[in-house]
């Protein structure tokens, strides 16, 4: 009705409501499924302060913010469930204790049967029932533990713009994608102002090229040798794609971003889009700047309060399959470029040494098979020598403002949410207590990785930051390999 601000009242009403009806379900799982409806008025705000003009754009990027991965934002103030309270908690945390260990035989016959021979028919099903079923007990006993403890203040009550500005340095800039309806847009966050650039593109005229690009990445992840003699051509053609996505996303940003190291918050589907891969016809994005990432400017805020230390004292871990053999040597390779490292490979690098070993150290890095769950994303794990290292265990951590590296593949795939709530492997590091967690996007290869590792490493040595060490090894590999396969799916998500 052209009412403005009865709409605007109407709006923050109905937002009150929902925090108030938010903040005592118990469960990540829960809060995330009660809020995947409850946007509208978020987004309906943002509208309202959009049409105000330059003065309220940080209320709308707060507004933003406000309805953007809550669940995480909780987690990084929150209790875990470590060490029991009382003997009704210890019970029920020995309940967990006995159906993990369940889990752990019902993976590995489901993945690694005792006689060899792959599973079928009942017997399969019968397996994935009973998988599931546990899966739902660690869930269910969880929740109790969780709503029996104190509900923390959100991390979120204390984001604010102007302290996001004050903990950025003169070139950098925070570049935070979202939508209203199908217009993707974006909040662009430098020292000295805050401002937006409407109407990039809709989102499903991003849809598509961004899913031709993940088609390429795709083609030379399970193609052939002989494919793989193709590069230069399988090059040019997802160039063309990355191109198109750089011309919608960046280009229309280029006189505010010129000459800054950038830390970009996707939207959506560009979770799972390595930006610094993006061309603009003569180079690649990375060639021009560093880039950082991060689920929400919340959240990169606490990651910066966490603050930096020295990388002297590394926690090196390994298990070798048959999909990546060059592993023990990438363990071997980085014990020399830290000389303080702790090194456990094959049988010895269990979750009881990773617990023991990775309270003290600045760096921890997990070299192994990873395996992201859409079915069920906070079981996605790692496989580690005596079983799967999930999302849930990582929360038992106790991470002192560490850089975890997951050396393995797709360990950056998630589930994203309603809320953009991002559910995978770098949600338990960050609750741990990780400051940064690098990261991958796909199925990686073998060889590269293992020299982009010991490049990166190498980088930090000379007393670079994390995201200028990253961007200079993966500069050096794309010298040797183009395709953005090889170069680019590791990313830097938290403190660059």
């Amino acid at each position: 009705k052209g009412e403005t601000e009865a709409a605007e009242r109407h709006f923050r009403n109905a937002i009150a409501v929902t925090e108030e009806l938010r903040a005592p379900l118990p469960g990540e799982e829960f809060k995330t499924a009660f809020f995947a409806n409850k946007l509208v008025p978020y987004n309906e705000l943002v509208r309202i302060c959009l049409a105000a003009g330059d003065k309220r754009l940080p209320e709308a990027l707060a507004l933003v913010e406000s309805g953007r991965s809550r669940a995480l934002v909780d987690s990084l103030g929150a209790e875990h469930l470590i060490e029991p309270r009382d003997v009704f908690e210890a019970g029920l945390l020995r309940q967990i204790g006995e159906l993990r260990e369940e889990l752990n035989y019902l993976y590995k016959e489901i993945n690694q049967p005792a006689n060899g021979r792959p599973l079928k028919g009942e017997s399969q099903q019968q397996l994935q029932h009973e998988l599931r079923r546990r899966e739902s007990k660690v869930l269910e006993i969880t929740r109790q533990l969780q709503h029996r403890r104190e509900n923390v203040s959100s991390a979120l009550q204390s984001f604010n713009v102007e302290r996001l500005q004050q903990q950025l340095s003169e070139n950098d800039a925070l570049v935070e994608y979202t939508a209203l309806g199908d217009e993707l847009l974006a909040f662009v966050v430098t020292r000295d102002e805050v401002r937006v650039a409407r109407n990039l593109a809709s989102l499903a005229a991003v849809a598509e090229p961004l899913s031709a690009v993940r088609f390429q990445i795709e083609t030379l992840r399970f193609g052939s040798p002989s494919i793989r003699r193709h590069l230069k051509t399988l090059t040019e053609r997802i160039n063309v794609h990355l191109r198109l996505l750089h011309d919608r996303l960046v280009h229309p940003l280029k006189p505010i971003l010129e000459r800054r190291k950038l830390v970009v918050v996707p939207y959506g589907a560009l979770h799972y889009l390595p930006f610094h891969a993006l061309h603009d016809g003569e180079k690649y994005l990375i060639e021009h700047c560093e880039i950082s990432y991060a689920p929400s400017a919340a959240i990169l805020q606490q990651c910066l309060q966490r603050g930096e230390h020295s990388l002297n004292q590394a926690l090196l871990m390994g298990v070798s399959d048959e999909q990546t053999p060059r592993i023990a040597n990438e363990i071997h390779t980085l014990t020399e470029v830290f000389p303080k490292a702790h090194a456990f490979t094959g049988e010895a690098a269990t979750a009881a040494a990773l617990r023991q070993n990775s309270a003290a150290a600045d760096v921890v890095h997990l070299a192994c098979h990873g395996q992201f769950r859409s079915d069920n994303p906070l079981f996605s794990a790692l496989r580690l020598a005596d079983g799967w290292f999930t999302v849930r265990d990582a929360y038992s951590l106790k991470l002192n403002n560490s850089l975890v590296t997951l050396s393995a593949c797709e360990t950056g795939a998630n589930v994203v949410a309603p809320g953009d709530e991002l559910i995978g492997l770098a949600r338990g590091f960050f609750s741990a207590g990780a400051r940064s967690v690098l990261l991958s996007l796909w199925m990686v290869d073998d060889e590269t990785t293992d020299q982009l590792m010991v490049d990166f490493y190498q980088e930090t040595k000379t007393g670079r930051s994390l995201s200028a060490s990253l961007r200079a090894a993966q500069i050096r590999m794309l010298a040797q390999k183009t395709h953005p396969f090889f170069w680019s799916p590791f990313v830097l998500v938290g403190h660059w």
